[in-house]
């Protein structure tokens, strides 16, 4: 469980990373290769996330036991709080950063700058080009950083309950 913790984390982490990365001023695309590690990676670790959080989520922790007193209470709180910020952070900078592009996708033929929508080639300048390809890369590793925090939560609210199950009486004054 903690293995999986670890790597959600490094997943956020890394997804976040790129994020920011592309939301910099000027230029900034990142290689095809980078943005993709973070998105087929969020298929092995939300699943293993999912079936760890089902394997638990019907073990109650004992009885009496205070929420915030329970082993990996406060780090499951942290966690909590850190995705539902991560989360608004990364909807009000979506939002902040959205400006009107032509429907399609970015492509270079002939040396020109090109949206294909469907097949329907329309010309477009360098910078019209670049925002594009830099919206559709932050889509998708926005996307990929969404996924790795719900496992991240998932995994740490289920590492606290076991941790009360386990240890009842651990965290009492």
């Amino acid at each position: 469980m903690k293995l999986i913790l670890r790597i959600a984390v490094a997943g956020a982490a890394y997804s976040a990373g790129l994020a920011g990365w592309l939301l910099l001023p000027g230029y900034h695309p990142v290689p095809m290769l980078m943005w993709l590690v973070a998105v087929i990676g969020i298929f092995p670790v939300f699943g293993s996330a999912l079936l760890v959080a089902r394997r638990y989520a019907h073990e109650d922790p004992a009885p009496g036991t205070p929420t915030l007193r329970r082993p990996g209470a406060v780090v499951a709180a942290v966690f909590a709080t850190f995705a539902a910020l991560a989360v608004a952070a990364l909807v009000l900078t979506i939002v902040a950063s959205a400006q009107p592009l032509p429907p399609g996708q970015p492509v270079i033929e002939g040396g020109q700058y090109f949206v294909n929508d469907h097949g329907t080639l329309t010309p477009v300048s360098q910078a019209v080009y670049v925002a594009a390809l830099e919206t559709g890369q932050l889509g998708f590793v926005s996307i990929s950083l969404v996924f790795y925090l719900i496992a991240v939560l998932a995994v740490g609210i289920t590492g606290e309950r076991l941790a009360a199950r386990m240890h009842p009486g651990v965290g009492h004054r």
